[in-house]
């Protein structure tokens, strides 16, 4: 069973390994005789009174016991298994005055806490002191012998005491050793975020004083013997101007400057390597410029009524394929529209609707999506707040939370998409993603998962269009009003897309997978330019930056 012996000793101990407890304090607690009477607080030449007990050293833990404080009936109150070794002191103390003072005691007992700073500290430490009287510090005496007068009476020429002759790689290794048990640890410059150091007009950091000080070997032997490190505990003095007379030769900053000397090859700084790549030259004369999106050009064959392959009444590019190419450059973060199309998919009447578009369109954080998701996802919900990288709202559509990006280095981000009618569906660009499977219907604004009223042909379920959060699934296009991008749009009509969505066994495992929507996946695993599944709409971009590096240019 524990004891209030027991109890006493370990707050004694707790005490005096806190990092707050100094050598004033301890003394301040001390007890001596002084005329003739028992006198709490001694200096180093009064002499120190050690009781044989805690119990006794300090009684004046039992003067609150009358008054209900009492630290005997909290030990008896203890179960009688209760070892010493399941018992915590916790002490908390205020540093911000001119001395120490404790404000918290507290005993943890096998997860009973009993608070009993009144019991060992009543706030005044004349009335109760700390319990530190027990302990006694020990000062290192050393005595200074004169070597002369010794060689007077000594034979120093000893030859059985003479070590064996050590192998110079020993004495290699013992060098390295010696060293670091010399050099001590190196200052915490802590570099500011532009990675230099504050330093003085020295160009010494600013808190070189407090590590010499607790550091130098120099600085111990002339400073105050009773602050910072003592001698025997000391290092090799770090700079020369640090350094006394003893140490002129023997610091750092010294020997760093030594070895300067044996290493200037690897010091040396090489000159830049030159980029002897060329430097692209445009090949063109010019090119034709659209001041703005949906602004352009209409083509027509003057010769027969539609161009090759563009018959409305007989679309064989649907049998074919097709791709578009073209440079474009953004000018800005707001302007969305058709980049090129023909006919338009889109007509309210999806019955009358016709060929194909590609078109950009930019979806601002702050700007509200205006439909209603999944979950917790409302109407008024920004986008910023659903897709942006550790939203707060824990907002998720197909249970896993954006990681894209999203809306990181601006407030908007551009897309672009592939709009295809083909088999009366409208195929579209879209692919799926960790926080959202790939759909069948075309991602649109302003739309949820069903209407009320379904546009002519169709009935509620069999939808041209889906909910507006697969807009954020679409080709995505860096925001950089100085870039010029390469922009590749296909439609292959022999992607198997249908099977994609219809085959459990395909659609279950790769409906959250943008490289298996792109064609780059086999079902079953594998990656290919080529695997004949998922969308028959793809888009793909390129900078010219990383176009130009990519064939070997030299690149502002």
């Amino acid at each position: 069973m524990v004891t209030v012996e027991q109890i006493l000793d370990l707050l004694a101990d707790t005490l005096i390994n806190a990092p707050e407890v100094d050598l004033p304090m301890v003394r301040q607690n001390q007890k001596t005789i002084r005329d003739g009477l028992i006198q709490l607080g001694r200096d180093n030449s009064e002499k120190l009174i050690l009781f044989e007990r805690d119990v006794k050293a300090n009684e004046e833990d039992f003067l609150g016991e009358e008054a209900g404080q009492s630290l005997t009936s909290i030990v008896e109150s203890f179960a009688e298994d209760l070892d010493i070794s399941q018992c915590t002191f916790y002490i908390m103390f205020d540093t911000t005055g001119d001395t120490t003072i404790i404000n918290n005691i507290v005993l943890d007992a096998n997860t009973n806490t009993f608070d009993m700073t009144n019991i060992f500290y009543n706030g005044n430490p004349n009335g109760n002191p700390i319990n530190l009287s027990q302990f006694m510090n020990l000062q290192e005496l050393t005595q200074n012998i004169d070597v002369g007068l010794a060689e007077e009476y000594l034979d120093t020429t000893i030859f059985e005491l003479l070590p064996d002759i050590t192998l110079r790689q020993q004495r290699i290794i013992n060098f390295f050793n010696e060293f670091q048990n010399l050099v001590g640890d190196a200052p915490q410059f802590n570099p500011n975020s532009d990675g230099l150091i504050d330093v003085d007009e020295n160009s010494v950091f600013l808190n070189n004083d407090f590590y010499s000080e607790n550091h130098d070997i120099s600085t111990a032997q002339d400073g105050d013997p009773t602050i910072g490190i003592q001698e025997e505990d000391s290092f090799i003095t770090r700079l020369e101007q640090d350094a006394n007379s003893n140490n002129e030769q023997y610091t750092l900053q010294g020997l760093r400057n030594t070895l300067n000397n044996y290493l200037q090859d690897i010091d040396q700084e090489l000159p830049p390597l030159q980029d002897e790549r060329p430097t692209y030259q445009n090949q063109s004369s010019g090119y034709l410029k659209f001041r703005n999106l949906n602004q352009g050009i209409i083509i027509r064959n003057t010769e027969n009524e539609f161009l090759q392959g563009l018959d409305p009444n007989n679309p064989t590019w649907l049998n074919t394929g097709f791709s578009i190419t073209m440079w474009v450059k953004f000018l800005d973060k707001s302007s969305q529209g058709t980049l090129f199309n023909y006919g338009n998919p889109f007509r309210e009447n999806q019955n009358e609707a016709f060929g194909f578009s590609l078109e950009t369109y930019v979806l601002k954080r702050d700007d509200t999506i205006g439909v209603d998701g999944y979950d917790n996802a409302l109407a008024d919900n920004t986008w910023g707040e659903v897709f942006q990288d550790g939203n707060q709202l824990d907002l998720t559509y197909d249970d896993v939370a954006p990681n894209e990006g999203f809306f990181n280095n601006d407030n908007a981000e551009r897309f672009i998409r592939l709009v295809v009618k083909d088999e009366g569906k409208l195929r579209g660009s879209h692919v799926g993603m960790p926080f959202l499977n790939r759909r069948e219907g075309l991602p649109e604004f302003n739309s949820a998962d069903s209407f009320s009223e379904p546009p002519d042909g169709f009935e509620i379920g069999d939808l041209p269009y889906d909910h507006t959060f697969g807009l954020m699934t679409n080709t995505r296009v860096p925001i950089d009003y100085s870039e010029w991008y390469f922009i590749c749009a296909t439609f292959n009509p022999n992607i198997q897309e249908d099977s994609s969505h219809s085959e459990s066994g395909i659609y279950d495992v790769y409906k959250n997978d943008s490289d298996f929507w792109r064609g780059n996946l086999f079902p079953g695993g594998g990656y290919t330019h080529h695997s004949t599944y998922g969308a028959r709409c793809k888009v793909e971009i390129i900078s010219k930056t990383d176009l130009l590096r990519a064939r070997g240019f030299k690149v502002d």
